[in-house]
């Protein structure tokens, strides 16, 4: 349990703050891009993988995409079958694996990494602003969040 006199000092409020306005920013994206394709977040969220993925020469399957994204796999094959429907990806068989599919972007689909990318860029050109140590401390409070919260959710299950 943390100290009131933590919760009242001024940087680390500023910076919950900051964080808190970050996520509100960041769902907002996602919500109006993925209304514009009629998708929901994570529907966004699987493209925008499949994407970021893609553009690396990855091939993505759909047991990486239930990994990276935490999905069940009834819930990514859902959001997959979707995606196709809206011919943003595509399944192809996956090499070495008759039995697996790899999921690749369509040229349509491919139209959407403009938005990823900018993002993405927008990323690239803050984080090289600030100093190594910074983006350490960054990371390390992002991971620290993310474990707690993964921890969280296990916990009350």
């Amino acid at each position: 349990m943390m100290s009131s006199e933590k919760r009242s000092d001024p940087r680390l409020r500023a910076a919950l703050d900051a964080f808190i306005e970050f996520r509100v920013a960041d769902m907002d994206i996602w919500r109006r891009a993925g209304t514009e394709l009629d998708l929901t977040t994570n529907g966004m969220m699987v493209l925008a993988y499949v994407l970021r993925q893609h553009s690396l020469g990855e091939v993505v399957r759909q047991v990486d995409i239930c990994n990276a994204l935490r999905l069940s796999a009834a819930g990514a094959s859902t959001i997959i079958d979707v995606l196709e429907e809206r011919e943003l990806v595509r399944r192809e068989p996956f090499a070495g694996d008759r039995r697996a599919l790899s999921v690749v972007p369509t040229l349509q689909g491919s139209k959407v990494e403009e938005t990823v990318r900018i993002a993405d860029d927008r990323f690239f050109e803050l984080a090289d602003s600030v100093t190594p140590a910074e983006l350490d401390a960054f990371v390390r409070i992002l991971d620290g969040m993310r474990v707690h919260g993964l921890s969280q959710f296990r916990s009350e299950r």
